[in-house]
């Protein structure tokens, strides 16, 4: 693939802040070395909490260090790369599923709370539109004990189709593994809130599910859906209302596990969202 000028250059820049990043975190390993060093030799008999301490210190500032390099690359190259991969695609940084959309589908057996998302990637072609978001989803739990705190329900892709025209009923394409509700473990499948009767199996491992337990789903629709999923060999469902279909892909994020110890050209970056672009410009064709 033909990178272009701007784009080798943002690369080549990129790689020099995660070397400048990973010269930090050496400075901190040696610093930490050092006050180690002279804790052992001056007060020995504390050292071990002086250890532990100095690990959890060189896990967050990994981590810290990461985290900003990540967000750098997302900010800076993300929405230029859309455009190098297929310019028929195009970045919205402040373009978001609605959180209301999301509880609107009952699927979670919690209600949603928190929405994060990192923008929408969206294309339209042939009279069908379709947005991919990566999100984490999160739920919020208060204890009488322990306070307010979040439980995260969803972290990963969403793709957002949207049709000229509306589905006759709600539809359900979801892992077959996953049509037993599990109250505690996951809290993902609610069929008794969404109100949905199983259909058939398709494909020996999706279960399909609508309101009436009769489907008058679009076979082509449906087999668009399932190749998508089966391409990205992780954990996907999805959900037909109104006149849009949401793909849920558990476990991808927008990074793709970006990492400061080894380059963005190592680790695959660019490769890996030119292929999920392709995947989501596969099921919008008709």
């Amino acid at each position: 693939m033909e990178y272009g000028t701007e784009i080798l250059s943002l690369l080549q820049s990129l790689e020099y802040q995660r070397v400048a990043a990973l010269e930090k975190f050496v400075v901190i390993i040696l610093f930490v070395f050092l006050i180690n060093l002279l804790f052992f030799f001056k007060f020995r008999s504390n050292f071990l909490p002086i250890l532990a301490l100095s690990f959890f210190l060189l896990i967050g500032s990994f981590y810290m260090l990461n985290t900003k390099y990540k967000t750098v690359v997302e900010r800076d190259l993300l929405s230029k790369l859309v455009k190098v991969i297929d310019p028929d695609f195009d970045y919205f940084r402040d373009e978001h599923i609605k959180l209301k959309d999301i509880n609107t589908l009952k699927y979670f057996s919690h209600k949603i709370d928190n929405l994060k998302s990192d923008g929408t990637i969206k294309i339209k072609q042939n009279g069908r539109s379709a947005g991919l978001s990566f999100i984490t989803l999160e739920s919020i739990k208060v204890d009488t004990e322990e306070g307010e705190h979040e439980s995260v329900r969803f972290d990963g892709a969403v793709v957002v189709l949207d049709f000229t025209s509306s589905f006759d009923q709600n539809y359900l394409l979801n892992v077959e593994r996953f049509k037993t509700p599990e109250f505690e473990a996951g809290d993902y499948l609610n069929l008794q809130n969404m109100g949905l009767k199983s259909v058939k199996v398709i494909d020996n491992n999706f279960m399909l599910y609508c309101e009436t337990g009769n489907s008058l789903l679009d076979e082509k629709l449906i087999q668009k859906v399932l190749e998508f999923s089966n391409d990205l060999k992780t954990d996907s469902w999805a959900i037909f209302s109104g006149n849009r279909g949401y793909i849920f892909v558990e476990g991808i994020n927008s990074g793709f596990g970006i990492s400061l110890l080894r380059s963005l050209k190592e680790q695959n970056f660019v490769a890996n969202y030119t292929q999920l672009l392709q995947r989501v410009k596969g099921v919008v064709i008709e």
